[in-house]
């Protein structure tokens, strides 16, 4: 019922690997066997090198009608491991971890593995490491930490897994540092007619060290792009979604969730085929602001807040930034095969140059009806106010659709003044903007303005 061993002496011995064989001093085994149940402990002193003094505790339990005690494989259980002080990389030596390979770390591990008729079904990791140096598969750059605190759970589904981080924190060498946050994640494979399909929740996700070590860390390919592409930075104070089929292409996804201090590198547009009377319009960046999201693959809801943040508009305007103190706005989209529509409603703006408010509806063109055969740029309905506006700063909002000439005589010739009651309409398929024939749309301004200064024929005219 109960076997022990008492400062003894274990070397371990691996023919499978190439490392040197493994000297353990001052070793302590106890087992203890019960009708059903089996209880084990070893407390041993690797060599110096290794770290400190390490403990190991299983505790397993056999089927009621088993017929031998001795048929490990049958037992259910769980193992426990405890290392106080331990280089990492020694460990990785004598452990087998997939795709994974630690060069450096040191600090402190606690380990509770999981093991059903002798096999892994799921682990739950402490760790509290410094200096670390890992490369966490075969396509990946190494990944160097300064530390490392937190815990790390998985476990093996009957076709998939779960995996989840607590309080997990880290820092770089060069200052970069991760807030803590938490990470749920399940996966279930395909299964006959039924998609794969999975589950993630998270919080306190920082974009910007995501962003910094994402060619480090195993993402999807998709995910590797958009990062790179984008360059996100923000808190994700918390985000949950789900998806149906291929991580990479789901057949239908949702999610929701709030960002904050999020910018999104702008991205500009490919220049447009053969010779086009057009500007080519780029997806647009931001950076300031505050988003709380609600979509799906059919569309989606969104609320905007920015204080002193910045629009990038790429294609829009001939100064791509544009500044705003504050900004509002709800906006709503949706996605219906090629086509596309989206809503901006109760939006307010004010930077140094306007104050003022606006609505916009936009969808994408009848290539049969719009004048370049294209669902790009779309058909806009954009009505809005301005309370107040800089008069001598209108021309830096005269988008490049207007020839450069018109946009460089206002700039010479408003040189003064301001502006209030200021209300502005622009309706129509944006291929045909400034719509000089009316039955094609409608381009219009109309302002009150004071103390203007205006040079009918600019100095440079």
């Amino acid at each position: 019922t109960e076997f022990v061993i008492h400062d003894g002496t274990l070397r371990w011995s691996d023919e499978q690997r190439t490392a040197p064989p493994l000297a353990l001093t001052q070793v302590d085994f106890v087992l203890r066997n019960k009708v059903l149940g089996h209880a084990a402990r070893i407390d041993a002193t690797p060599p110096a090198q290794w770290g400190d003094r390490f403990h190991l505790v299983a505790l397993f339990r056999q089927p009621l009608l088993s017929r031998h005690s001795g048929q490990w494989q049958q037992w259910v259980g769980q193992v426990y491991a405890d290392f106080a002080r331990v280089d990492v990389a020694q460990l990785h030596t004598y452990v087998d971890l997939p795709d994974v390979t630690v060069q450096q770390g040191n600090g402190a591990l606690r380990a509770w593995v999981d093991v059903s008729r002798g096999q892994f079904g799921g682990a739950t990791l402490d760790v509290a490491l410094a200096e670390v140096a890992a490369t966490l598969g075969p396509q990946l750059q190494p990944l160097a930490l300064q530390s490392v605190v937190g815990r790390l759970g998985g476990r093996l589904l009957a076709s998939g897994f779960e995996f989840s981080t607590r309080g997990l924190q880290f820092s770089t060498p060069d200052g970069l540092r991760w807030p803590g946050g938490n990470v749920e994640m399940t996966y279930t494979q395909a299964e006959g007619r039924t998609p794969a399909q999975g589950q993630v929740r998270a919080d306190k996700l920082d974009l910007a060290a995501l962003t910094r070590i994402a060619d480090r860390i195993p993402l999807s390919p998709a995910a590797h792009a958009a990062l790179t592409a984008y360059a996100p930075t923000g808190l994700v104070e918390q985000v949950q979604g789900s998806w149906h089929g291929p991580l990479a292409a789901p057949i239908n996804f949702s999610a929701r969730g709030r960002v904050t201090q999020l910018e999104i590198a702008a991205q500009p547009a490919a220049a447009l085929p053969g010779p086009s009377l057009h500007v080519a319009v780029g997806r647009p960046g931001v950076r300031g602001a505050t988003v709380d999201f609600n979509l799906t693959q059919s569309g989606g809801t969104a609320t905007v807040a920015m204080q002193a943040g910045a629009l990038t508009l790429p294609g829009i305007f001939e100064d791509p930034v544009l500044p705003l103190d504050q900004l509002a706005a709800d906006v709503r989209w949706q996605v219906n095969g090629t086509q596309i529509a989206a809503q901006l409603t109760n939006v307010t703006f004010a930077n140094a140059d306007a104050q003022g408010a606006l609505q916009l509806n936009w969808k994408t063109s009848d290539p049969a009806l719009s004048p370049s055969h294209s669902r790009f740029p779309g058909v806009l309905d954009l009505q809005g106010s301005l309370a107040q506006a800089q008069a001598a700063r209108v021309y830096r909002y005269l988008p490049l659709e207007l020839p450069a000439t018109v946009r460089d005589y206002v700039r010479d010739a408003v040189s003064a003044g301001s502006a209030s009651t200021v209300k502005f309409v622009v309706k129509g398929d944006l291929d045909d903007i400034p719509f000089t024939d009316p039955k094609k749309g409608e381009f219009h301004i109309a302002a009150n303005l004071q103390n203007t200064t205006f040079a009918f024929v600019p100095r440079r005219l």
